[in-house]
């Protein structure tokens, strides 16, 4: 039998026992003062004269209805505390260290001694609040005991949680055969996560689905892992036989332990409930994404999955919320670059803002927004109606339909006057003829698009602009930016080198004779002087890459006349580069090379990022 059966039993048969005792031998003058007088003593006379008779106990004695009412309701709110505490405990006693058995005794145990002290005393009034204590007390004390030690536990606080949602969703009936307790798979790193579903109850039952594979923990901990290292994007590639993983970590690849068939279908599956997939579609493209919490990281995982000849693939991609946004500065533009363009997005003309994919060109076009002025200037944008990447502050919204032109809302809305226009993704003639025609009346137009140099920006909005001369008149600026990682200043190595290599560089040999590169650590074979191997442990900071985060390098064309006059006769990048440069704008792989005579990264890191 269960402690608490024993102790409610005990329970009833004290307070049966007690309200017998209160009915028959409370004294008339215990009744208060406001029922011993007035209109209300008839009535408590007619109901002690026929509680009396009933009893067969003639005058003397009374039942005080009211009093009898107040005492009930505190012990049923005592008899449902006590059932959750008991359930509770019951379940997480262990991990608690709160025993069911022990706070079953204490709880009981309490409740009945405040009881009998309570009618002891005379005065109902002192008596009445010395019950309640007795009666709330042991209760509120365990939980507020166990809140205080779940909050410092995140696994034990998923466990419960989970409890809850299988109970809630037992009684409703939404999931078969459900385990009623909190699964022994709920080991494995304190990460906590938020499923996908249309409500709360399909939510819940996601993560209960999710949590019945055996390689939840296996989960938990790869995505623990994956944080911990800082990976951005995870790729796991299903064979017949064993399941290959990389992780890209700051635009760069490493490869991942090769797991077996069987686990990586488990984790798969987990991965799918989580996003709200269907983990028996091995064939068709399925897009989800669920929340994740673990430490100071907060943020989505995204999962696309896609059947290929061997199996499947799939990916997982991080995606982190930051609270800050960062200035342009901060992500790598040299502060002249920078004046530059704050001049040219706070003046009347066209702006562009380019970037190759998954190079950190949205970071810079919002950081690019951010230094305009919107504060002095109305501000306005246009923005497909589910996009909503394009929201700032102080730039108030326009929105068009989903794959038209913003063509029509845009000429309705320049009725008020607007100062700067931001238009993101500019596709057709119309609109970009729109806008140019906008710049000759006094305006400022900022762009973005995706191209891999600020030349090919240039070319692919003059190819498309129906009067070319009014666009080749209008644009004054156009930005491109590649991302390439930053060495760790912990472990990083200061190197020699030739003054040639530093002048081939840009950087003058007068002046600098190093540059910076990753730990390499001592070459292989190496001993100390016992003839035991050399053996350093990976830097704490980066985990052994030798970088740690990306940083920006930026290219900036001011659009001269004279270089009007080039992209107009000569519309191709390389012209348009080549003239650029010669009328001083740095190219991009020049402005690279600066970030390696810094320190901030390496000559090799460089190349790579510019083949990327």
């Amino acid at each position: 039998m269960q402690p608490w059966n024993r102790n409610w039993r005990l329970a009833a048969i004290c307070i049966v026992a007690s309200l017998f005792f209160l009915a028959g031998s409370a004294p008339v003058h215990a009744v208060s003062p406001e029922w011993s007088s007035g209109p209300a003593n008839n009535v408590v006379q007619l109901l002690a004269q026929d509680w009396n008779d009933a009893l067969l106990r003639g005058p003397g004695g009374y039942l005080s209805w009211i009093k009898l009412a107040l005492v009930a309701v505190v012990f049923l709110i005592w008899v449902a505390m006590s059932d959750r505490l008991n359930q509770d405990a019951l379940r997480f006693g262990e991990k608690t260290g709160l025993n069911a058995e022990t706070w079953n005794t204490i709880n009981v145990a309490g409740f009945v001694l405040g009881f009998f002290l309570a009618i002891s005393i005379p005065i109902f009034w002192i008596g009445y609040p010395v019950y309640v204590l007795t009666a709330f007390v042991p209760p509120v004390l365990y939980f507020l005991m166990r809140r205080s030690k779940v909050k410092g536990d995140s696994t034990l606080a998923n466990q419960i949680q989970t409890s809850k949602a299988i109970r809630v969703a037992a009684e409703t009936g939404t999931v078969a055969n459900i385990v009623q307790e909190a699964l022994p798979q709920d080991e494995g790193a304190e990460v906590s996560f938020s499923t996908a579903g249309v409500d709360k109850q399909e939510k819940q039952t996601n993560l209960i689905r999710a949590r019945q594979s055996h390689a939840f923990p296996m989960v938990k901990d790869m995505v623990a892992d994956i944080l911990t290292r800082r990976g951005d994007v995870v790729l796991m590639d299903f064979t017949t036989q064993a399941v290959g993983g990389r992780m890209q970590v700051d635009g760069s690849w490493h490869q991942l332990p090769t797991l077996d068939r069987e686990t990586g279908d488990a984790m798969l599956t987990s991965y799918k409930f989580l996003a709200g997939l269907n983990p028996q579609d091995r064939r068709s493209k399925q897009k989800g994404r669920f929340g994740f919490k673990f430490n100071d990281f907060k943020g989505d995982i995204q999962v696309i999955s896609q059947g290929t000849q061997t199996g499947e693939r799939v990916q997982l991609k991080f995606i982190q919320k930051t609270k800050t946004e960062l200035n342009l500065g901060q992500l790598g533009m040299w502060p002249e670059m920078f004046k530059s363009l704050v001049t040219h997005v706070n003046q009347p003309g066209l702006v562009v803002i380019s970037g190759p994919p998954s190079q950190g060109l949205s970071t810079s076009w919002r950081a690019a927004l951010m230094a305009s002025d919107r504060v002095t200037r109305d501000c306005i944008s246009f923005v497909e109606a589910s996009n909503a990447e394009h929201d700032f502050e102080n730039v108030t919204r326009h929105e068009y339909p989903d794959g038209q032109s913003p063509l029509e809302v845009m000429r309705k809305v320049m009725l008020t006057q607007p100062d700067a226009l931001v238009v993101p993704d500019i596709r057709d003639a119309a609109t970009l003829d729109e806008l140019t025609s906008q710049v000759e009346s006094g305006r400022t137009v900022i762009t973005h698009m995706q191209s891999r140099s600020a030349s090919e920006a240039l070319l692919r909005l003059y190819a498309l602009a129906g009067d070319k001369q009014r666009f080749a008149k209008a644009v004054t600026a156009a930005t491109c930016q590649k991302l390439t990682r930053r060495l760790c200043e912990t472990c990083k190595q200061q190197v020699q080198v030739t003054p040639k290599l530093i002048q081939q560089l840009g950087g003058d040999p007068r002046k600098q004779n190093w540059l910076c590169n990753p730990f390499t650590g001592p070459p292989p074979g190496a001993v100390d002087e016992k003839g035991e191997p050399i053996v350093i442990p990976p830097c704490k900071t980066c985990s052994g890459f030798g970088y740690i985060g990306r940083i920006a390098f930026f290219e900036l064309i001011e659009v001269s006349d004279q270089l009007r006059g080039v992209m107009m006769k000569q519309p191709k990048v390389d012209t348009i580069a080549a003239a650029a440069q010669k009328l001083g704008n740095p190219s991009l792989a020049q402005q690279a090379y600066r970030l390696a005579l810094a320190g901030l990264t390496s000559v090799n890191e460089i190349q790579r990022s510019l083949k990327s």
